[in-house]
């Protein structure tokens, strides 16, 4: 305490001009050593995703998307978007007259983010299956809050002029904080759901009061690389309530495709290795839905099948295709080409 007081005295007798510059050093001191921190824990995360030094530059209007690592292009992946915002799948074979499709839904994983339009899951299921038209409506960043919003869509039926066919909606886990506005940040604007105390889902209205300060907060550690890394090694640890959401909106969903879309059959793809894969098919059994739960179909993991794009590989989307198409088939929902 008596060293304290000498210091606070000393303090005190100190002039105006050196008061300002012990605090602007101070200042300059913590800057640094928070730059320090931030610059490891980048290099940390990227190493920890497989992505240190890697940059993932778009192009939507040439289509192309082009990976660099260290400066050097290591993935150099093409694709066209349709105006009703599929990507291009490509199906050798379909038959003449066919009034059946197959529709994908989901985000990154679906769509094909990293792989070329013949490498996604979508195009790998259409190598494979005749009798459907296949589409590919996976969407970056999507989760069953925007596919249900985007499958209720007035327009979207007239995308697809089949009568009836199957649907494949892909879960991550990823999907559950998501559902629940947990990334929303300033300027966005997702569309959300709530329950009602009868169990229905009607849209939220007004984000802010459903989650006040969430944006600011997310719009304010959004670039702290040491958020990121500390996130990057935690398991996700979801309450009961936002599992609970997020499984109503999958099956309002599954219930929007079989009443506006026709769908015969609704598969709920687990990819593999998920957390929540478990938790999640007992929230939805008993739906009226497919529940493919793929977990240790890839050797190695998820890990040892992820490209330098930070997503699955032209392999691993091979592999659960083939799986896919296997189990289709087993269910007399396809036939063999």
């Amino acid at each position: 305490m008596r060293l304290l007081r000498r210091r606070f005295v000393g303090w005190k007798r100190l002039s105006a001009a050196r008061k300002i510059g012990a605090l602007l050093l101070g200042v300059a001191l913590a800057a640094a050593l928070v730059l320090g921190l931030e610059h490891a824990a980048r290099v940390s995360y990227e190493t920890h995703m497989n992505t240190f030094g890697v940059q993932d530059v778009w192009d939507f209007e040439a289509g192309t998307e082009k990976v660099f690592q260290d400066g050097r292009l290591v993935l150099d992946v093409t694709f066209k978007i349709d105006r009703y915002g599929r990507r291009d799948t490509i199906q050798p074979v379909v038959n003449l007259g066919t009034d059946k499709y197959g529709i994908f839904l989901g985000c990154s994983f679906t769509s094909g983010h990293g792989v070329d339009s013949d490498q996604t899951l979508a195009s790998h299921v259409g190598a494979e299956v005749g009798d459907h038209r296949i589409y590919n409506y996976g969407r970056c960043g999507s989760s069953p809050n925007v596919i249900l919003n985007q499958i209720t869509q007035k327009g979207f039926r007239d995308g697809v002029p089949e009568r009836s066919g199957f649907v494949v909606y892909t879960f991550i886990d990823d999907h559950v904080p998501r559902t629940v506005g947990a990334y929303e940040r300033e300027g966005d604007n997702n569309p959300f759901f709530l329950t009602t105390a009868a169990g229905d889902l009607e849209p939220v209205l007004d984000f802010d009061r459903w989650k006040p300060g969430l944006r600011a907060k997310n719009t304010l550690v959004a670039h702290s690389n040491i958020v990121k890394y500390l996130n990057s090694r935690d398991t996700p640890d979801f309450p009961d309530e936002d599992l609970r959401l997020t499984a109503r909106v999958i099956e309002e969903m599954a219930t929007v495709a079989r009443r506006d879309l026709g769908a015969t059959h609704f598969i709920v793809l687990f990819y593999p290795d998920m957390e929540y894969a478990t938790d999640m098919m007992d929230r939805l059994a008993g739906k009226n839905m497919i529940l493919l739960n793929y977990s240790g179909i890839l050797p190695g993991g998820p890990n040892q099948h992820k490209s330098l794009a930070g997503h699955p590989t032209p392999a691993a989307h091979r592999l659960v295709a083939r799986r896919l198409v296997e189990d289709l088939r087993a269910r007399g929902i396809v036939q063999p080409l």
